[in-house]
């Protein structure tokens, strides 16, 4: 039986931790450096291994996103941003959302806590599993992960998109939907992304030759480019919510979402 007026079942939670926990993969990033003989970026390497940082990583919201369209839709065969979304996804279950957004306070209300406590559990098991079974490297990448360092670095990321939100609503409304509407265009993604770096809203640890963890405006695939084109998206396809009507209600939602990690951890 579905609860809060269709917008989820208890299998489809279960489905939605799985599938995030799965897409998170290691918690730590490789290091790398540039080979300039080469004109690429690669590993570096001790004692055989490809080294590590001992920063534990977020999820991005991008993972959130793209793991509800598998969690809501089991019949999804491959699905992603714009125009690999269906139109199914699209007018059926977001749709709900777009038109009463106080479903997905409901459904938080409802769900919220047995999210969190299930990703937690999900999460150590993982870690459990790799340092029993995992090959040496795959340990040395989990070996400094905790569940409490997970969460301290989850809710810092939550942190940064809230910066990013802020900055971007004291701009004028022509000025943020210009910003917001440019985002991919190869032409003109530079504006927004040189508004980000003048703003100190993103990391680039060397512009000229593009290190593999810049972040860029028109990265769906993390912060800032999943939430900045997930507000174009939206705005293009429902124009009632404007940029700023969208990134108000984001920021509403998510700090729901940093008291509840708040409450249970």
């Amino acid at each position: 039986m579905k609860i809060v007026v269709d917008l989820y079942t208890t299998s489809e939670i279960n489905n939605l931790v799985s599938l995030v926990v799965s897409e998170y993969g290691y918690p730590v990033q490789r290091k790398y450096i540039y080979d300039s003989d080469h004109s690429r970026w690669k590993y570096t390497m001790r004692d055989g291994f490809v080294e590590t940082n001992d920063e534990i990583q977020p999820i991005h919201l991008s993972t959130f996103l793209y793991s509800n369209i598998y969690a809501v839709d089991a019949s999804s065969e491959f699905e992603g941003a714009g125009y690999l979304t269906s139109e199914e996804y699209k007018n059926g279950w977001r749709k709900m959302i777009v038109k009463n957004p106080r479903l997905a306070y409901l459904s938080l209300d409802f769900f919220g806590e047995k999210l969190i406590r299930q990703i937690d559990l999900e999460l150590q098991y993982e870690y459990d599993n790799m340092m029993r079974t995992g090959t040496p490297w795959q340990k040395e990448c989990w070996d400094s992960f905790t569940t409490q360092k997970f969460w301290i670095s989850q809710t810092t990321l939550i942190r940064r998109y809230h910066k990013l939100i802020d900055k971007l609503l004291k701009l004028s409304d022509q000025d943020l939907n210009y910003y917001v509407t440019i985002n991919g265009s190869s032409n003109e993604n530079s504006l927004l992304q040189n508004w980000l770096e003048e703003n100190n809203l993103v990391v680039i640890n060397q512009s000229y030759n593009k290190h593999p963890y810049n972040e860029y405006a028109n990265d769906y695939n993390s912060y800032p480019g999943d939430l900045l084109l997930l507000t174009k998206r939206i705005y293009e396809d429902y124009p009632e919510w404007t940029p700023r009507k969208f990134l108000i209600e984001a920021k509403k939602f998510s700090n729901e979402v940093l008291e509840l990690i708040d409450k249970n951890h």
